[in-house]
């Protein structure tokens, strides 16, 4: 393994571009949820994920695009969480609280 290998915390570029965009998204989810989307800016975003705004739109080419992809993330950690096949209403509504422990970010304050 020679030096500049052992020093690269990642496996690949995929995986250090994978990893910025989560963080990128993280910060999006974070912002958007304390601000709103007209008070949220893409270069706020940019600074608070630690990449500058060029960086941030290699990765999502406008701020409704980071949107569709913080919503979708949303909706595929609900759907991890999930049992549609349960068949017992009250037992799904028992487990919207489990949602909010996952993401307090999304409780009003």
């Amino acid at each position: 393994m020679s030096a500049l290998e052992s020093s690269r915390p990642y496996a690949s570029l995929f995986a250090k571009g994978e990893d910025r965009r989560q963080r990128i998204m993280a910060v999006a989810e974070r912002l958007l949820a304390r601000n709103g989307w007209r008070s949220t800016s893409l270069a706020q975003i940019a600074k608070e994920a630690g990449v500058t705004p060029a960086g941030l739109l290699h990765h999502f080419e406008s701020k409704e695009q980071l949107l569709n992809a913080v919503l979708d993330a949303r909706d595929a950690d609900d759907d991890a969480h999930a049992d549609y096949h349960s068949g017992d209403l009250i037992t799904e509504l028992s487990r919207v609280p489990e949602r909010f422990e996952r993401a307090p970010e999304l409780i009003g304050t």
